[in-house]
C-alpha cells in the first residue's frame, strides 16, 4: 500500500481517468456501475483518502460544512451529529462543529463567524427565538449568509425556518404528541399531565397544541393546574414532577406526557420519591428514545425521533446542494416520521430490554 496515494494512483489502479475518479467520489457526473465499482474497489485497496486543501487550493470551495448545535453531549444531538459525520467521511467534505450550549448569543456568534469565513454550506439546529436581540440578530445573520455574494445553502433542523436559502429537516411536533396522548387516552387515562419545554421554543409550542388538541378531540377537559413548563432537563423534570405529587391528592391525573426523554427520567426519580407506582399510579412517556430511557426502572416509554437519519439526511442533501444537483426548498419542509415505542412505564406488562447496541 502506499504510504499516500493520489487520485492519480486510484485512476491508474482502476484503469479509468482521474477525472472518472473524481466523479464517483463526488456524485457529480453519471459514471457507468462497472467504472463505479472499479474505481471503489481501487480506494479500499489503496486507502485512498481525498485531501481537502488539493480541492481548496483548485477553485474558490473551502470543502468545509459548518455545523451549529446546541450541544453534542445530549444523546440526541450526539446521534444527529454522528449521522452528518458519518456521510461526510464519504465526501471530500470535512465539518465545523459549534456547540452552542443552547445559548443564542453564541449561536449568534458562530454564525458571524461563517459570515465572514464562510464555509460551503451549514447545518443548524437553532435556538434562536425572535423576541430577544440576539434571536433576531441569529434569524439577520442566516439571511445575509443565503443572500450573499456565495448563497450558502443552510439546513435548519428540528424547526422550519422561512427564510430563502434554507431547507429544514423536522418532525410534525403537534401529529407526534396528538399521537402520544391519544395512546395514552387508549390505555384508559381521562387525567393526563403535561410537563413542556421552554415555551418560547417552536417545538414546544407545537408539542403543547398537540396535547391539548388531542384531549379536545377526545372530549377531555383541558387542566392547566397539570401543566408545567420546564428547561428540557432531567433536574427541570424532578422538580416540577415533585409539585405535581404535591398535588396529586387534589388532581388525581393518572399520566404524564414529557416533551422529552430527560424530563421524564426525571419525572419518574420524583414521582418514586413519593411513593408513587410507575405506571400503576401514573403512566409516564416521553419524547426523542435516548437510550438511558432503557436503563431505568421502569424502562421509559416514548416517540421515537430518529435523530441519526436526521443527521444523515441533512448531509445527503447538503451534498446535493454542494454538487448543484438540488436547490434548497424554503416552502416545504421535509417531515421525519416518528414512532410509540411503549415500555413498562405505560404498559406493566410489555416485554422491553436494554438497548445496548445503538450505544
Amino acid at each position: 500500500m502506499l504510504m499516500h496515494p493520489s487520485i492519480k494512483d486510484v485512476a491508474e489502479l482502476a484503469g479509468v481517468s482521474p477525472a472518472t475518479v473524481s466523479n464517483v467520489r463526488t456524485g457529480n457526473k453519471y459514471v457507468r456501475p462497472e467504472l463505479v465499482k472499479r474505481v471503489n474497489n481501487a480506494i479500499d485497496q489503496l486507502g485512498y483518502v481525498a485531501n481537502p486543501m488539493a480541492s481548496i487550493l483548485r477553485g474558490n470551495k473551502s470543502y468545509n460544512v459548518g455545523v451549529i448545535l446546541p450541544t453534542f453531549y445530549h444523546p440526541f444531538h450526539s446521534s444527529m451529529l454522528k449521522g452528518i459525520q458519518d456521510v461526510s467521511f464519504d465526501s471530500e467534505y470535512l465539518i465545523n462543529v459549534y456547540p452552542t450550549e443552547s445559548d443564542q448569543k453564541k449561536e449568534r456568534d458562530a454564525l458571524v463567524r461563517f459570515l465572514y469565513a464562510p464555509p460551503d454550506g451549514i447545518i443548524i439546529s437553532s435556538y434562536a427565538t425572535v423576541d430577544n436581540e440576539y434571536g433576531q440578530a441569529c434569524m439577520n445573520t442566516m439571511k445575509a449568509i443565503t443572500h450573499g455574494k456565495k448563497k450558502i445553502p443552510i439546513i435548519s433542523l428540528e424547526r422550519h425556518i422561512k427564510i430563502s436559502g434554507v431547507e429544514s429537516i423536522l418532525s410534525d411536533y403537534e401529529k407526534s404528541a396528538y399521537e402520544t396522548v391519544e395512546y395514552l387516552i387508549g390505555l384508559g387515562h381521562k387525567k393526563i399531565a403535561h410537563i413542556s419545554g421552554p415555551m418560547n421554543r417552536d417545538v414546544s409550542v407545537r408539542r403543547f397544541n398537540g396535547y391539548k388538541k388531542a384531549l379536545d378531540n377526545n372530549g377531555i377537559e383541558f387542566d392547566a393546574s397539570i401543566v408545567r413548563e420546564s428547561m428540557f432537563t432531567p433536574s427541570s423534570g424532578y422538580l416540577l414532577a415533585l409539585e405535581l405529587a404535591d398535588n396529586w391528592s387534589n388532581v388525581e391525573f393518572s399520566a404524564v406526557f414529557a416533551a422529552n426523554d430527560e424530563i421524564g427520567i426525571g419525572a419518574i426519580k420524583a414521582f418514586k420519591e413519593n411513593g408513587i407506582r410507575i405506571p400503576q399510579d401514573i403512566a409516564v412517556i416521553g419524547t426523542d428514545n435516548i437510550y438511558a430511557g432503557t436503563l431505568i426502572n421502569p424502562s421509559l416509554s416514548t416517540v421515537n425521533v430518529p435523530a441519526y437519519k436526521i443527521g444523515r439526511m441533512a448531509m445527503s442533501k447538503m451534498l446535493d446542494f454542494l454538487s448543484g444537483a438540488a436547490v434548497p426548498n424554503t416552502d416545504s419542509p421535509t417531515y421525519i416520521d416518528t414512532t410509540i415505542i411503549p415500555r413498562k412505564s405505560t404498559e406493566e406488562d410489555i416485554e422491553s430490554a436494554w438497548d445496548i447496541y445503538d450505544w
